[in-house]
């Protein structure tokens, strides 16, 4: 089974990472900047190729915050303040757990 949430995981950060250079393209911009195929491969993003996004980083510190609350931990306080820290103040993680 944890291969299985792993491979959830992994798999969206992927899909997070080759749409990331496009995210708030349109359809008719996509195909004008990559031709009639679209993005094949990995679009800069960030300074960077492979570059994740917040998209990313919310679903890492919501399922760590799952298995420390199964596990009996207090770290899901940690993960709070990260998510505060970067979707409300829009500054980097205090725990920098998952850097973009």
């Amino acid at each position: 089974m944890r291969d299985r949430y792993r491979g959830c995981l992994l798999g969206g950060a992927v899909g997070d990472a080759l749409g990331a250079g496009i995210e708030f393209s349109s359809l008719v911009e996509i195909r004008r900047e990559y031709g009639p195929a679209g993005v094949t491969g990995y679009v800069p993003c960030y300074g960077r190729s492979c570059a994740i996004t917040d998209d990313t980083q919310m679903t890492l510190f919501t399922a760590e915050g799952l298995l420390d609350g199964l596990e009996g931990r207090k770290v899901i306080t940690q993960v709070a303040d990260d998510l505060y820290d970067v979707f409300a103040c829009g500054r980097e993680p205090s725990s920098q757990r998952y850097p973009a």
